[in-house]
C-alpha cells in the first residue's frame, strides 16, 4: 500500500465482485506502518488468517481473526517474530500440517552466502519455536542437478520433500 512516500505492508479482503469487504478491518483493508513484509496468506479452517512474512528483519506470523483483527491470544498481540540469523531473514511461504503445526520456509542472508530457512512451530499458545529451533538443520538446494541435500544434527526416521504447490514430492525412511 502506497501513502504519499510511504510504503505499509498490509492485507485485503475482497467481495466476489472485486470490490473491497467492508465487514473487513478497516474499509476491507488492514494496514500496518511497521518494518514487516508480509509474503504468504492461509485461511485455517475456523477462517481466521495467517499471514507469514518478514518482521524486522526476522521471520514474521501475523494471526487475525476473520473480521481482520489481530487475534491476541496468538504470540504477542497477534505476532510471532522468530530470530532465524543475525543478519536478515525473509519468510516466504508457510505450510500448514494436519496436527496443526505451521512450517515457515524462507530465504536467510549470512556471509557469504544465502541460505534457506525451516521453522516448525507447536499450535500450543502462545506459538513456540519446536524441534527445528535446536536441530542445526542445513539445507542445500542444487538446481544444475535437481539434487536436495538436507544435513541434521539429529537422527531423522523419515524426511519429506514438498513442492511449492504443497505437493509430496519424495519420502525418504
Amino acid at each position: 500500500y502506497q501513502n504519499g512516500a510511504i510504503s505499509s505492508p498490509f492485507v485485503c479482503k475482497l467481495n466476489a465482485n472485486g470490490t473491497f469487504d467492508d465487514s473487513f478491518a478497516t474499509n476491507g483493508m488492514l494496514i500496518q506502518t511497521t518494518d514487516e513484509m508480509p509474503n504468504d496468506v492461509i485461511i485455517q479452517e475456523d477462517d481466521r488468517i495467517l499471514v507469514v512474512g518478514t518482521s524486522n528483519s526476522n521471520f514474521g506470523i501475523w494471526k487475525l481473526n476473520s473480521n481482520g483483527t489481530f487475534d491476541t491470544t496468538f504470540g504477542l498481540n497477534g505476532k510471532v517474530e522468530t530470530t532465524v540469523t543475525s543478519t536478515y531473514a525473509i519468510g516466504n511461504s508457510g505450510a500448514l500440517q494436519p496436527d496443526g503445526k505451521l512450517v515457515v520456509v524462507g530465504s536467510v542472508y549470512g556471509n557469504p552466502f544465502m541460505k534457506y530457512g525451516v521453522v516448525r512451530y507447536t499450535n500450543d499458545n502462545p506459538l513456540l519455536v519446536n524441534e527445528f529451533e535446536n536441530a542445526q538443520i542445513a539445507i542445500f538446494p542444487n538446481h544444475t542437478n535437481g539434487i536436495l541435500n538436507i544435513n541434521s544434527a539429529q537422527t531423522t526416521n523419515r524426511t519429506e520433500v514438498y513442492d511449492p504447490l504443497r505437493q509430496l514430492l519424495s519420502i525418504q525412511k
